[in-house]
């Protein structure tokens, strides 16, 4: 007699939870929050392409930027980028500090990129990489890189639609 596949539903509280269950890895994810499921998807799927910024900061070290999105334009600390989005208002924008590359501030930024200007305060080497900690305006976001780089100015960049997702604040519609 041949029994059919089980399946075990695990419930953790967050992703440095599931670290704990070595030899483990998902299919599929569900991404509750008090109010409901949030996204149910592949971790690849949640990972790439996040519905909220809880689901995108769920999977991996991110930047949470605040800011505000108008026709044309996004505003963080006080710079602004051009912007193509639905969201208007009130905006966050997860940057992943894995996603997120170090460059000379007066570069000339390339198409198609969010790009950045501010102060790299500190390097640390956790290892496998660094991460940098830079601060814009009264934000300091996080960056990983492969060397360290020297304390100074930067411009942090990140590829539209890959790493840079906007979202509305959490409870605005």
């Amino acid at each position: 007699m041949h029994e059919p596949p089980r399946s075990k539903l695990r419930v953790i509280q967050d992703i440095k939870e599931r670290s704990k269950l070595r030899g483990i890895y998902p299919k599929r994810l569900r991404v509750i929050k008090t109010n409901g499921i949030i996204q149910t998807g592949t971790p690849q799927d949640i990972y790439l392409k996040p519905e909220t910024a809880f689901a995108a900061e769920f999977l991996g070290v991110s930047n949470q930027l605040e800011g505000e999105a108008a026709d044309g334009k996004l505003t963080i600390a006080g710079q602004t980028v051009s912007y193509a989005g639905p969201v208007r208002g009130k905006a966050v924008v997860i940057m992943r500090a894995s996603d997120i590359q170090i460059e000379d501030p007066v570069a000339t930024p390339r198409p198609e990129t969010m790009a950045l200007t501010g102060i790299l305060e500190e390097s640390l080497f956790l290892g496998m990489h660094y991460r940098q900690y830079i601060r814009i305006g009264e934000i300091v976001v996080m960056a990983d890189s492969a060397e360290s780089r020297p304390t100074g100015a930067v411009r942090l960049v990140a590829a539209r639609r890959k790493s840079a997702d906007t979202f509305r604040p959490a409870g605005s519609r």
